[in-house]
């Protein structure tokens, strides 16, 4: 199954990583193209280059702190 909330509200990531039992472990977050991806994280060449890939693959990234996506964990 898929959970779906709205990233940028901490209030909704709250309430995922309670229900979903996940305190600090990564979340998915879809964007829609690299660009987004890198208003949202640190993104180097290498992992630029992955996540435009064919295979679409899943790419952990380094948060940036001045990211939309909220950053709650559940306490």
């Amino acid at each position: 199954y898929q959970l779906i909330v709205d990233a940028t509200n901490p209030d909704a990531v709250r309430r995922l990583r309670a229900n979903k039992r996940r305190r600090y472990k990564p979340l998915a977050v879809l964007v829609a193209d690299v660009e987004i991806a890198r208003e949202c994280a640190w993104l180097d060449d290498a992992e630029r280059q992955i996540l435009e890939s064919p295979s679409n693959p899943i790419v952990i990234l380094r948060a940036r702190s001045d990211s939309p996506v909220a950053s709650t964990a559940v306490h």
